[in-house]
């Protein structure tokens, strides 16, 4: 690094030394009494003075298990978050020592680093969260054994509306949970926050699962079940959660990969018919029906075909699918896959009372 290089490091580590941020200050573990008691009496003696004052959000903490349940034991962490500069922040150490800084991030190389701190917005949900529990805020810590990083979602509807969480899996539970996940500190849970009640607005890209998850069982064989209610009886309220949760969940991801955008399109077609949502069912299978003139794939092809043809009673898509699939049924080795697309076709025939005669 020549000198010009690092007198502009030294500019940059100076600029950063007197932005005001919500930084993250921790007390000794073996701390007892209120946490924040230090920092209010220096605080009032500030205001007596008419010196600068600070603002600081200090939330009661306590530990809670896989299944929401609050523990009897201690504080876990003594956790406080102070609005001010780091040099302001050093400068108050001088009169409190035992507030300690967590310890610094590293980021592109030795030269870059930060103490952790929260945004505004990031403080402004805690401080909600923490209302909705009566200002006691349930946190999990970040051990990657326990809380598995998972995707973005928006919570769209009850308390938490507007707020910016993550789906992850919990160790000893049995289904995915809904956090805020503050980088290096905890993870707060967001209770009783059911699939209808958020969208996926980020799938996360590390995840090697996506395939998995749009070929999914309940899925696949819930909207089924409800195209079948919705063409021979009538839908439940089970079979629009169901594909409320496949709208908000799917309908985000955007992937380049042309199976995955196809099994996305096939879900979404089943959900929006099941909902009766007919202007977003129209604009999907226009996309899926170029996605089968584009993929030299038969057996995307056949899936594309044999799926508009279930939701749409279309004689077009009959023969289609009949073309095609009829190809398959003396093969001996069929797929997985292959076998319920054929099982599929042939319970759409009996829901619209067509028979192999009509070819």
């Amino acid at each position: 690094m020549d000198n010009c290089d690092l007198i502009n490091r030294q500019i940059d580590v100076l600029h950063q030394m007197n932005v005001i941020r919500w930084y993250i200050l921790i007390l000794p573990g073996n701390h007892r009494g209120k946490p924040s008691s230090a920092l209010e009496r220096e605080l009032d003696r500030r205001k007596e003075n008419g010196e600068k004052v600070y603002e600081f959000f200090a939330p009661t903490m306590v530990s809670v298990s896989a299944n929401h349940r609050r523990s009897s034991t201690p504080l876990l962490y003594n956790y406080i978050f102070i609005k001010a500069s780091v040099k302001e922040i050093l400068e108050l150490k001088e009169v409190i020592p035992q507030y300690n800084f967590l310890r610094k991030r590293r980021y592109v190389d030795e030269y870059e680093s930060s103490y952790p701190f929260l945004t505004d917005e990031e403080i402004e949900n805690l401080r909600w969260i923490a209302k909705a529990y009566n200002d006691v805020l349930p946190v999990f810590s970040p051990d990657a054994s326990f809380v598995t990083k998972g995707d973005k979602v928006k919570i769209t509807s009850g308390n938490y509306k507007g707020i910016i969480a993550e789906v992850a899996t919990v160790k000893g539970s049995k289904s995915p949970q809904v956090f805020i996940r503050l980088p290096e500190v905890f993870n707060v849970p967001l209770c009783n926050i059911s699939p209808s009640d958020y969208e996926v607005i980020e799938i996360n890209e590390s995840d090697k699962s996506i395939y998995d998850r749009l070929n999914n069982d309940r899925y696949n064989n819930g909207l089924h079940h409800g195209l079948e209610n919705h063409f021979t009886a009538s839908v439940t309220q089970e079979d629009r959660d169901l594909a409320t949760e496949v709208v908000n969940y799917f309908k985000n991801l955007k992937s380049p990969k042309g199976a995955l955008r196809t099994r996305k399109t096939v879900l979404l077609l089943k959900a929006y018919t099941v909902l009766g949502d007919e202007e977003n069912r129209k604009s999907i299978m226009s996309e899926m029906i170029m996605l089968a003139q584009l993929t030299k794939s038969i057996n995307l092809q056949m899936l594309i075909y044999t799926t508009i043809y279930g939701c749409t009673d279309s004689s077009i898509y009959y023969n289609k699918s009949h073309e095609l699939l009829g190809k398959l049924t003396n093969d001996s080795k069929l797929r997985k896959s292959q076998i319920n697309l054929i099982s599929h076709l042939k319970d759409y025939d009996r829901w619209f009372g067509h028979t192999q005669s009509k070819q």
